[in-house]
């Protein structure tokens, strides 16, 4: 981050100053963390979207800027309001400000639009999208908006999982704030394959928030604003922390272009040429893009594209402070650094580094004069051209004088000096030239990437760089695939012999193994035909069960309202018991619904497996069901102490209540109780379980011929009237449940004595030992 405060500073230097003459008093700004507007770097240091446009308002107006620190965001907004603050650039319009402090012209504007993937964006449009799949990520923004009504909804827990589902197609869309996808994308390197459609379903916009005892700014801070909007910085301090997102790519690119021989060459009318241009014109002829070039000063070209208002900059050297406020292709030139010395000093050098203590030269901000100063030069002379900077060497005004090798050259041959200069490889500098995209345009750069590797390989290439930098190229393509081709030739005699020398040995059990393998083949193809249909099974079954819920509820709730208006009336004979029969059978057939509804949503993994206390659910089911218990003189005993699980939290507690619950229903004891604790090892019905959860009551128990039946959904073993009204779905989702956690569910039973249940679900730590006694069953 702080590579891109020193392009901030150039920023500032670059543009004209509108200070004040006057040294007024500080502007105080609140700080606290509220990443990407408010935070501290890895060294500590503030930064953020709101501390640097602060800094460059600052800069422009001539007044200093102070911090307060503050813990939260009450104290945060009561420092502007109370005037212990004076300036917010970048805030909302907030009510409690409303009264203490004036707003500025708008600096950014937060908006609400979807993210569809870029191949579909011809085919949804947001006003349009009705039955989609749009994922949500609750409560952020964007997970209320009324345009979820006509679509299905999609809930997730965090961005990053709704943006994975919405590039593997399993969503349609995604809605959220856009800076916070787009952000994601691009540091994913996917961003060329999302864009965002339609006009905007939410707008609010930013300013800088000036409280009144400050007032008299807010002239000379708009004014600011007008200049750093005209003059790309606002946008570029947008784009970094990803306030705004950048413009979709344009039918024609505007590409900048310096003069900067040979790399870039501009003719006395601004006709543009070099090896950077002819190359550009070659890819984008390859890539099936439209490109016009734009002439730029050499002073503005190293800025790069979002400060020019371009789409690209022509061959850029690559750096980290440029990473951070554009994007780049791969590399279409590689070379190394190079120092020019008088012919008869002696220097030995391989890198900037070797340079300390030397006066060293170089041009004015380039990336040889940032190299230098990280490495340490102190004597550092810089100079505005080539030509300077030759004569600088001849007039012994420096030591050595870094320089691009090609640059140098071509300087050189043209001032006739090729005898009086030498010039040295820096071998371990390597400079990479790419060209630099403003942000916003993924997509151009994956077309541009898909075609660069071929071209770099190809006679047109290699001509091209001997034509201006007169190198003689060694690799040339047909050298490169002659030994690329005797490298593989090695390889694969090597691998031939390794595989003759073992198909000796394996040759039999190869035979064998044919026949068998034709058989898991037919059996692979089978099974993944039987699966393809199961889950084409399954997901009718879902959409029938929404189905069910959504549109058969709505008569049914008619009916029962209807029901209830004829109740009212007085009718004759026995119409009214059949109108109240009518109004209970629609309320059962609603609640049979609904219990359909929840049994196939069941599979689904609705939260994240964690670390669930047993004991912690049962206090809370003995606390919800107190009344219940007490009507019925039932108690409920948990028996030592249960380990903890993985899983379902709220799942966990459906399948302990199920069971507790029945085992107190379904019971004409006196004194009804059920008993829950953890079985190390027990076997039931056959079959060995270990640490499992078991549910014992005292209940009437469960004849051996019910075994399949009682957990099958809708079946009750009970006329209603004995035990109470229900669906008979409990066991049905309590099996549902543990199944799906990878468990097992049974019982033991004798009729007239009780039930004891046994369910195994995942534990927290494996190898848990039972702090409780193994259970013993009755032989």
């Amino acid at each position: 981050m702080r590579l891109f405060h020193a392009i901030l500073l150039l920023l500032i230097w670059a543009s004209p100053l509108h200070a004040q003459q006057s040294s007024p008093e500080p502007l105080v700004v609140p700080f606290a963390q509220f990443p990407p507007f408010l935070y501290l770097d890895e060294d500590g240091q503030r930064t953020g979207f709101i501390v640097d446009l602060a800094e460059l308002i600052g800069a422009e107006i001539g007044v200093s800027i102070d911090y307060l620190d503050v813990a939260n965001a009450r104290e945060w907004v009561s420092a502007q309001a109370s005037g212990r603050s004076q300036l917010i650039p970048g805030i909302l319009k907030l009510p409690p400000l409303a009264e203490s402090n004036v707003f500025s012209d708008e600096v950014a504007a937060d908006v609400l639009r979807p993210a569809v993937l870029a191949n579909d964006q011809e085919m949804l449009a947001s006003d349009e999208l009705v039955g989609a799949r749009i994922a949500v990520v609750p409560p952020a923004v964007g997970s209320e908006e009324p345009i979820l009504e006509k679509n299905i909804r999609a809930e997730y827990n965090s961005p990053q999982e709704a943006l994975m589902d919405l590039l593997s197609e399993k969503v349609d869309a995604v809605l959220l704030p856009p800076p916070v996808v787009y952000g994601l994308a691009r540091d994913a390197r996917v961003d060329g394959r999302i864009t965002f459609i339609g006009e905007h379903l939410r707008k609010a916009t930013r300013h800088v928030a000036l409280h009144k005892s400050r007032a008299d700014l807010l002239g000379p801070i708009n004014e600011a604003i007008a200049r750093m909007e005209a003059d790309g910085r606002l946008e570029v301090l947008r784009q970094l922390y990803t306030i705004s997102v950048p413009h979709s790519p344009p039918e024609m690119l505007q590409i900048g272009v310096t003069h900067l021989p040979p790399l870039s060459i501009l003719s006395d009318g601004g006709v543009p040429s070099g090896f950077s241009v002819d190359a550009i014109q070659a890819l984008a002829e390859r890539a099936g893009l439209k490109i016009e070039f734009v002439p730029l000063a050499l002073a503005d070209w190293v800025r790069g594209p979002t400060v020019n208002n371009l789409d690209a900059i022509s061959a850029l050297v690559i750096n980290d402070d440029r990473r951070a406020i554009m994007d780049f292709t791969y590399p279409i030139l590689e070379r190394t650094a190079a120092i020019l010395v008088n012919d008869a000093d002696s220097i030995s050098a391989t890198r900037i580094a070797d340079l300390t203590g030397r006066r060293v030269g170089t041009i004015e901000s380039s990336i040889f004069a940032r190299r230098a100063a990280a490495s340490g030069i102190t004597e550092l002379l810089e100079y505005e051209t080539t030509a300077d900077l030759i004569n600088a060497q001849l007039a012994g005004d420096v030591d050595v004088a870094i320089i691009a090798p090609d640059v140098a050259r071509k300087a050189l041959e043209a001032a006739g000096l090729d005898g009086e200069l030498r010039l040295i490889p820096l071998l371990r500098e390597q400079i990479d030239s790419s060209i630099a995209l403003r942000p916003g345009l993924g997509e151009i750069r994956e077309r541009l990437n898909a075609v660069i590797p071929g071209y770099l390989l190809s006679d047109d290439y290699a001509a091209l760089r001997q034509n201006y930098f007169g190198e003689p190229v060694f690799w040339t393509p047909p050298r490169i695939y002659g030994g690329l081709g005797a490298i593989a030739t090695l390889v694969l005699g090597l691998l031939g012999y390794v595989v003759w020398q073992r198909l000796r040995q394996r040759q039999r059990e190869y035979e064998r193994q044919q026949s068998e393998l034709a058989r898991e083949q037919a059996h692979s193809t089978e099974l993944s035909k039987l699966v393809s249909e199961l889950e084409r099974s399954n997901r009718e079954l879902d959409e029938f069960a929404y189905i069910a819920s959504h549109d058969l509820k709505e008569p049914l709730r008619g009916i029962g309202i209807n029901a209830n208006f004829l109740m009212r009336d007085a009718l004759p004979g026995k119409a009214g018991e059949r109108v109240l029969r009518m109004g209970e059978l629609a309320g059962r057939m609603e609640t049979l619904i609904s219990d359909l509804l929840f049994f196939s949503r069941l599979g689904r993994r609705d939260d994240a497996r964690v670390a669930v206390e047993p004991s912690s659910i049962i206090a809370t089911i003995r606390s919800d069901l107190s009344e219940w218990l007490a009507e019925r003189g039932g108690e409920i005993v948990e028996i030592g102490a249960i380990p903890s699980l993985k899983a379902e939290k709220l799942k966990v507690k459906t399948v302990l209540q199920n069971l507790i619950v029945n085992g107190i229903k379904y019971n004409d004891a006196r004194e009804k109780h059920v008993e829950v604790g953890l079985a190390s090892r027990v076997e039931v019905n056959g079959q060995v379980l270990e640490n499992a959860i078991f549910v014992r009551d005292n209940g009437i128990g469960i004849g051996e011929e019910y075994r399949d039946k009682i957990f099958r959904i809708f079946s009750r073993l009970n006329k209603t009237a004995d035990y109470g009204t229900g669906t008979g779905s409990g066991l049905a989702f309590v099996r549902k449940i543990v199944e799906e956690h990878g468990g097992v569910i049974d019982f033991n039973s004798t009729p007239g004595e009780g039930s004891t249940f046994f369910v195994t679900l995942p534990l927290a730590q494996d190898d848990v030992q039972s702090k409780t006694d193994p259970l013993r069953m009755p032989s």
